[in-house]
């Protein structure tokens, strides 16, 4: 990650500055968010499709298996 610094008024300044560190990364989460559809040169359902595809390895990274998978899943 790479930090960035914006002009904001005063009060949403004061705002972020007076905030907990809970609401800060959350924040930050959302801009995150927000700037990566501004700027991505990609469509919304290539991002998502890449989202889905880094859970994906994550998932097998962790061991979850289509049958665990099913497992899950199932009303059992």
């Amino acid at each position: 990650m790479e930090t960035i610094q914006i002009q904001v008024p005063s009060s949403l300044a004061n705002a972020y500055h007076s905030a907990d560190v809970e609401l800060k990364k959350r924040t930050e989460i959302i801009l995150n968010i927000q700037l990566q559809k501004i700027f991505s040169p990609l469509s919304s359902s290539e991002r998502l499709l890449n989202v889905m595809q880094k859970a994906s390895l994550e998932a097998k990274k962790n061991g979850l298996t289509i049958k665990k998978l099913n497992h899950l899943l199932s009303d059992e």
